[in-house]
Order: structure tokens, then C-alpha cells, then sequence
């Protein structure tokens, strides 16, 4: 077993398979590190948005998106250079995240705007916000249902929102 260390909080990790790379979110020092997932060396350190929490990774375009909970937005990195490219700015205290490639867009979970932020990949912006009435916390889509299912752990319930795909 190996180690590295982590001067934070780390949340979440995604894995790039075609170069080998591990990306962690570091939630205390607003940073994404980089690691290769073959010597666990630290590659680079990425400064993101404030209080990274949740990653995805579009293997197609080797992009990361990172959302940044205390700032409200989604750090897009290229893999290829590792660099920030862009910031999207979404819903307020920005959690999960998912990828759907088969229509390249994104779907962040905004728990302090009650919503979901859909996001265009080949845009890099906010293409529509659904509005779920009470706290998102995080989600799962379903791919081929056309619809995003949603666990609310508040009110125990799963809020399905297929009216996006229609």
C-alpha cells in the first residue's frame, strides 16, 4: 500500500485510464491534485473555486469539471495540459456531479438553490436549470431511462425528473 500526503480534506477522485491519472478534489486548500496512478507521484496541483467537492471525467475531450461549493461554480480542467480552462458559474453550494456522454452535458446538484444546473459540454455553459423544490444534496443518472433520478435524504423520497429529457 502506498501514500501520499493530503494537506486537506479530500472528497472525491476520478481516473483518467488513458494516461494513467488520479484527480482529488482537496476541499480545505481549493486545489485539485493530479497523480499518476503509476509511480503515485504528485503530477501538479490545480488551484480551482472555493471548497472543491465532487469531480466527473469526459474521457472523450479528457476534461475534468470540479464544483466548487463556496463559490457557486464548476472548475473545467484539460487533462492534456492540466490546466483550468474555464469556470462555469451555476446554482448556489454546488455538490454532486454527473456526466452523461451520450448527450454531453452535465448535471450539478445545487443545495442551496434547490435546482440542478445542466451544463453543455461543447459549450462549456449553462444550457437549463430544473428546479427540484427542496435540497439537492447529490444524484445519479440513469443513462438510457431519459431521466434523472434523485434521492432526497430530507424528505425520503426519489424525485424523478424525466421532464428535462422530453
Amino acid at each position: 500500500m502506498a501514500t501520499v500526503n493530503d494537506a486537506g480534506i479530500s472528497y472525491e477522485a476520478a481516473y483518467d485510464k488513458l494516461v494513467h491519472e488520479v484527480f482529488i478534489t482537496n476541499y480545505a486548500t481549493d486545489t485539485v491534485q493530479i497523480l499518476s496512478a503509476t509511480t503515485y507521484a504528485v503530477v501538479a496541483t490545480k488551484q480551482v473555486g472555493n471548497a472543491p467537492f465532487s469531480v466527473a471525467y469526459d474521457s472523450g475531450t479528457r476534461q475534468l469539471f470540479v464544483t466548487n461549493e463556496a463559490s457557486d461554480s464548476v472548475s473545467i480542467i484539460l487533462d492534456s495540459t492540466n490546466t483550468v480552462v474555464t469556470t462555469v458559474v451555476v446554482g448556489s453550494s454546488t455538490l454532486g456531479i454527473t456526466y452523461d456522454p451520450a448527450k454531453d452535458e452535465l448535471f450539478v446538484a445545487n443545495t442551496g438553490s434547490n435546482s440542478i444546473s445542466v451544463i453543455s459540454d461543447t459549450k462549456d455553459s449553462v444550457v437549463a436549470t430544473i428546479a427540484v423544490g427542496v435540497e439537492s444534496d447529490s444524484f445519479n443518472l440513469i443513462i438510457g431511462s431519459f431521466a434523472v433520478f434523485e434521492p432526497a435524504y430530507d424528505m425520503r423520497t426519489i424525485r424523478i425528473m424525466a421532464h428535462y429529457f422530453r
